[in-house]
């Protein structure tokens, strides 16, 4: 298809002008002017020449192609391959579907000039559908040829996921040097992949990184990762760090999570992680959950080691394994009149005998109490505020006495009604004893009222009328929780 066909000679040469199109099953040529011979299907396009090879397009100066054989030539070509693939040549020769030899090649997957990076080849051989290779290799930064030669190279260009090398990263640091590290990504099947990089410093040596990733099923994946670098350059000590991540959902309800670290000593990872979260850190944690819940219970088991990374010197206070057993008691949703609501708190602390019981906080009073202080603490404070609610109207006249009893009787017999009324209202709300606080006196919450209704009957209907106010209470409030105060 063309704007202008001409007829030249005896030899079938069709010359074909403006917004020339050629197809041939997935290859499509456009040019400004294309020459066609008939009897051996040799075409010659110039003048803005585009071949599309499927979804990948090809620019050129010049493109000879076969359209019997769809093979063919492009000089100084272009090649952008999906998603975001660029490879160019002095020479691309196409052999087949997809597949083409390369002459003095760059690929790259940057889209800038000169590219960021970009690995120069003196001949190689590019699948647009699976990968390029290429030998006499140079690595290129912008301008500058960073690694001046290696032998071979080869990069994945499919679009699905494959194995093959990916993009490297350089660096300089005032410790390490000048440092590279070149990772290769192995696919091993759909649910398990690995990589591993190779590192070089050239003020401390050489070492690697491998991280394997896993899902076994949709309710258990993990991760193992490992890091490690002989310091030949410097005093040859070999160092390193790795951790293992774990997540299994046995059960609805039973989960298993691990996630465990380790380092070689305390300076590795401020010497060689890059994250400043990980580079800042105080201590290698590791843990170890079992966890059981149910409707109004849960179930923690806990296994917890550390490595301190603040000092030379061995001080970790490891833990025991650790049990937790948590509840909330709540009435039906049907109880009419009030709701009632409290929680239960249980901890254990294996290999002791029993279970320590925890803090408890009582939602209905606002009050945390400790009953690891014991009995006497109890009963102890209990005496205390009853005594401050008999003896609060009693002021001391000098140190280490009180005014008799008679005679402050008489005092607040002579003074005005008001005032005494003044005097009984200054009772204190709350009363501190031992660092906690008790609250002995408050007024009754929303869902503490007692309800009353009176029904009448009169002319056949019936109606009824209902009331609420504050229930009478005398003492200390009921605790809803494990222990009364």
């Amino acid at each position: 298809m063309a704007d202008h066909f001409e007829q030249i000679g005896p030899d079938n040469l069709l010359v074909a002008t403006g917004n020339v199109e050629v197809t041939r099953g997935a290859g499509r040529l456009l040019a400004d002017r294309v020459e066609i011979n008939r009897e051996s299907g040799d075409a010659v396009a110039v003048g803005r020449a585009i071949f599309y090879d499927g979804d990948d397009r090809l620019t050129g100066q010049r493109i000879e192609y076969n359209i019997k054989t769809g093979t063919g030539v492009i000089y100084q070509a272009e090649v952008h391959a999906a998603p975001y693939y660029r490879l160019t040549g002095e020479r691309l020769e196409r052999v087949g579907d997809s597949v083409y030899q390369v002459r003095h090649g760059v690929f790259t997957t940057c889209e800038d000039e000169p590219p960021s990076w970009s690995f120069h080849l003196g001949d190689g051989t590019a699948d647009l559908e699976d990968f390029v290779y290429g030998w006499h290799v140079s690595f290129w930064v912008k301008s500058i040829p960073v690694i001046p030669y290696f032998p071979f190279f080869a990069g994945a260009i499919r679009k699905e996921r494959q194995s093959g090398f990916l993009p490297p990263q350089f660096g300089t640091s005032t410790k390490k040097g000048f440092f590279a590290e070149i990772p290769f990504f192995w696919a091993i099947s759909d649910s398990q992949d690995a990589t591993g990089t190779f590192d070089a410093y050239e003020k401390r040596g050489f070492g690697g990184q491998l991280e394997y990733r896993y899902v076994i099923s949709q309710d258990q994946r993990g991760k193992l990762y490992g890091f490690f670098v002989d310091e030949v350059f410097k005093d040859g000590e070999l160092r390193g760090f790795g951790s293992i991540k774990h997540d299994w959902q046995i059960a609805p309800g039973l989960s298993l999570r691990g996630d465990l670290n380790a380092v070689s000593d305390d300076l590795v990872l401020r010497d060689y992680e890059t994250s400043l979260q990980t580079r800042s850190a105080q201590r290698a944690e590791s843990n170890l959950f079992l966890t059981k819940t149910w409707t109004n219970w849960n179930f923690v088991s806990r296994l917890y080691w550390y490595q301190d990374l603040t000092t030379v010197r061995p001080i970790e206070l490891q833990r025991v394994p650790e049990l937790t057993l948590s509840g909330v008691r709540a009435e039906p949703a049907g109880a009419a009149g009030r709701s009632l609501s409290g929680g239960h708190e249980f901890r254990g602390v294996l290999p002791l005998g029993r279970l320590r019981r925890g803090p408890f906080r009582s939602p209905s009073s606002g009050l945390a109490a400790n009953p690891d202080r014991g009995l006497r603490d109890r009963h102890a404070l209990r005496r205390w505020a009853r005594h401050r609610l008999q003896h609060d109207g009693h002021r001391r006249s000098r140190p280490g006495g009180r005014r008799p009893r008679d005679r402050g009787h008489q005092r607040r017999a002579a003074r005005p009604r008001a005032a005494r009324v003044r005097s009984r209202r200054r009772e204190p709300r709350l009363a501190r004893l031992r660092g906690r606080w008790l609250e002995w006196s408050r007024p009754a919450p929303a869902h503490d009222r007692a309800r009353t209704c009176t029904t009448s009957a009169s002319s056949g209907t019936t109606s009824t009328a209902c009331r609420s106010g504050p229930i009478r209470r005398t003492g200390f409030p009921r605790r809803t929780g494990s222990s009364i105060l």
